[in-house]
Formats: C-alpha cells, sequence, structure tokens
C-alpha cells in the first residue's frame, strides 16, 4: 500500500472526495474554519493532483499533510507504530475504534486459525463470566479486575479477528 493511500485504496483525494460530496460543503467547510482556505482550494482537494508529485500543486489537503506525518514516521522508525495516535484521535472523533493490525504468526496456517479459534472460545468464556457476574452475582457492579480481564480478553479477540481477515485476504490475493 502507497504512502497516500488507506486500507480500502483510496488517495487523500479521494477520500475528501468522498467526504466532502455534498454540494456547498467547500464553502461550508471554508466559513466553518474562518477562511483559512477558500472554497475554491477545498474543491481542489477533491480532485486527483496534476502531476505525479502531489507537492508540485500548492494545494495539498490536510490529509495529505497527515500522510506525510505518518510517512515521515515510518521514514524515521521503519514502522508507523509511533504515529498510531493520530489513527486512535480520528478513530474516536468518528465514533469508532482503532486497532492495528497485528504481526502475522510465524507459523502454519492450520495452527494460526487454531490461534485465532481458540482465543475465540476463550473470549466467550470470559464474556460468559462477566455476564454471570453482572447479571447473577453481583448485578449491575464491575470490579477493575474483572474489567481488566475483559477488556484484555475483548483486545486479544479483536486482534485475532483482524488476524484472520489479514490472513485470508492474503490467501485471496488481497491486500
Amino acid at each position: 500500500m502507497s504512502a497516500t493511500e488507506n486500507k480500502h485504496g483510496l488517495a487523500a483525494w479521494e477520500v475528501l472526495a468522498k467526504v466532502l460530496a455534498k454540494h456547498g460543503y467547500a464553502e461550508a467547510f471554508s466559513h466553518f474554519i474562518q477562511g483559512a482556505f477558500s472554497g475554491q482550494l477545498v474543491r481542489a482537494w477533491k480532485r486527483p493532483p496534476e502531476s505525479e508529485d502531489y507537492r508540485d500543486t500548492g494545494r495539498i489537503s490536510p490529509l495529505q499533510r497527515i500522510d506525510d506525518i505518518i510517512d515521515f514516521v515510518i521514514l524515521r522508525e521503519g514502522s508507523p507504530v509511533t504515529a498510531q495516535p493520530i489513527a486512535h484521535h480520528v478513530a474516536e472523533r468518528c465514533c469508532g475504534v482503532f486497532f492495528p493490525m497485528p504481526s502475522q504468526p510465524s507459523c502454519a496456517d492450520s495452527e494460526a486459525l487454531q490461534q485465532v479459534s481458540h482465543i475465540m472460545k476463550e473470549t466467550g468464556h470470559v464474556v460468559e463470566e462477566f455476564r454471570k457476574d453482572w447479571f447473577e452475582y453481583s448485578p449491575g457492579e464491575i470490579t477493575k479486575k474483572e474489567y481488566l480481564a475483559l477488556s484484555s480478553e475483548i483486545d486479544a479477540a479483536v486482534a485475532a479477528l483482524l488476524s484472520l481477515r489479514k490472513w485470508s485476504a492474503e490467501k485471496v490475493g488481497g491486500k
């Protein structure tokens, strides 16, 4: 995946074209940010760059600047991990959650799938214990220890599911 694309294969300008697609959004956004950018410039962000190097156009969007920050971190550290707070921030602002893709297990396909299955079963057991605690043993109460155990299992389950998605995409030639 190139630095200017997200996981859906869209360039920054394509993302902005989707987000600011409604008629009048460019001008409304310009007004919202108190004219820091003209409506014409905002509309330009929604078009493909006129040259290979988007920096030559003089109309670099804020989203492209975020991509540049991530590219810088990757270049300096060899990994985007330090830039993950950006993704967490954006996900939270959009009422979502960011989970980085886990590294692929270094085991055989069958063993990897068994690991995912095991993690999901363990998570199911923890969720069932939490349900019992919440509704039967101490209704409506959760201890910090229970919360941390549940959170840890949920994170492991999400990571396992993401790993499975990544593994299956690779098997069908996807990203």
